[in-house]
């Protein structure tokens, strides 16, 4: 699609700086439903074969030869809640592998410090994360 040309473009930030210009705006969810979908998300289904799966990628973070630091268990539970909370979207009551193959990248990449002679290779955790999941045999 590309960038807009310079006129459109001086058009949009002229556009959407007035203070109207969001009037239209109308939230989707409040705050109740939203704590209501989070309680809801803590109910799917997490089979132990998927808890393992979750277990084993984030051990290979943990033993990566890039990584300095590996993901922690707080990263390992926000990884799970992040797989049952992608497996309600898809409208299920349960969680497959793809949900957590799915939430790896998001959930994991910031959560991994490079090792100090690796750190220029800026954008490299997630690269190593896609490699790990190849590594990691997936649940059937």
């Amino acid at each position: 699609m590309g960038y807009p040309d310079y006129e459109s473009e001086k058009e949009i930030l002229i556009k959407f700086n007035s203070p109207d210009s969001w009037d239209g705006v109308q939230p989707v969810l409040n705050r109740d439903d939203i704590i209501n979908l989070q309680a809801v998300a803590r109910r799917v289904h997490v089979d132990e074969s998927i808890l393992d799966y979750i277990l084993k990628v984030i051990k290979e973070t943990r033993n990566v030869r890039y990584f300095q630091l590996g993901v922690s268990p707080r990263g390992a539970l926000t990884l799970r809640l992040a797989a049952q909370s992608r497996a309600l979207l898809e409208g299920r009551v349960f969680c497959i592998p793809d949900d957590v193959k799915e939430m790896v990248l998001p959930v994991l990449a910031h959560r991994v410090i490079m090792k100090p002679d690796h750190i220029a290779e800026k954008g490299r955790e997630e690269e190593i994360l896609r490699e790990i999941l190849e590594r990691v045999q997936v649940p059937v």
